[in-house]
């Protein structure tokens, strides 16, 4: 094998690998373009996501404020109702709520400043007297 022979080997083997690397180059360029679509992909999905569960808490926290404004709206009703029910009680026995009033008076009074009650206050300690 002569020289010239060695450099037709060496010229056919470089392009050869040329042709090779420029193959690897596409492939590993198509892999990126993939890469970067599949991302996107995932970014759209992500946020498509992230946009419903904004969308389905604002739901929720709508349906929790009208339900807090109905059961508001009952029970004004029913605050109403018994502010009602007491007007009429009072007008029709008077001396019957006077009374009532005052045993719910005198209850108040006994829990507070009876020294049996749980609510009294308790006398303080005397340093000289360890009964």
């Amino acid at each position: 094998m002569d020289a010239e022979q060695v450099g037709d080997m060496a010229n056919k083997a470089a392009a050869k690998a040329s042709d090779m690397a420029g193959q690897a180059g596409d492939k590993i360029g198509d892999a990126a373009k993939s890469a970067r679509e599949m991302a996107g992909n995932v970014g759209g999905k992500a946020s498509d996501i992230a946009g419903q569960a904004g969308d389905r808490i604002g739901d929720a926290a709508k349906s929790a404020r009208e339900m807090a404004g109905n059961v508001g709206e009952k029970a004004y009703a029913a605050g109403t109702q018994a502010a009602r029910y007491a007007e009429a009680t009072v007008k029709e026995q008077p001396l019957l709520s006077l009374i009532g009033i005052a045993a719910i008076g005198y209850l108040f009074g006994f829990l507070i400043h009876s020294s049996v009650s749980p609510f009294a206050p308790k006398p303080p300690k005397s340093r000289y007297l360890n009964w």
